[in-house]
């Protein structure tokens, strides 16, 4: 399993791939605070970065919407679609937010 999807089968190269649907949700496995940013980013520093691992048994590394220190290993975030202004136009991307827990906490 790949996420995001290829081409071709890392193991075989074969082009004959399933697509399998995933779960909106996985637990955070380590993440990074990013405070400079990478020339070709078009996401502004600072922010969050986190492997997520999924059930199906994939991993995802992607940003993560939460705050400097507001991010556990083990925690339950879900899969969001954004929108980002760059100077090329608009552009989409995953990212994942901290599951809201009881009180309104995250």
């Amino acid at each position: 399993m790949h996420f995001p999807r290829h081409e071709w089968c890392a193991r075989c190269c074969s082009p004959d791939l399933t697509d399998v649907l995933l779960n909106q949700r996985g637990r955070v496995s380590a993440f990074s605070w990013i405070d400079r940013q990478p020339g070709d980013a078009f996401i502004r520093a600072p922010y969050m970065q986190a492997e997520v691992e999924m059930p199906e048994g994939v991993s995802a590394f992607s940003i993560v919407e939460a705050e400097f220190g507001g991010l556990k290993i083990g925690e339950t975030v879900e899969l969001a679609l954004r929108n980002f202004d760059t100077p090329d136009g608009c552009r989409q991307a995953f990212v994942f937010r901290p599951i809201q827990r009881q009180g309104g906490e995250q």
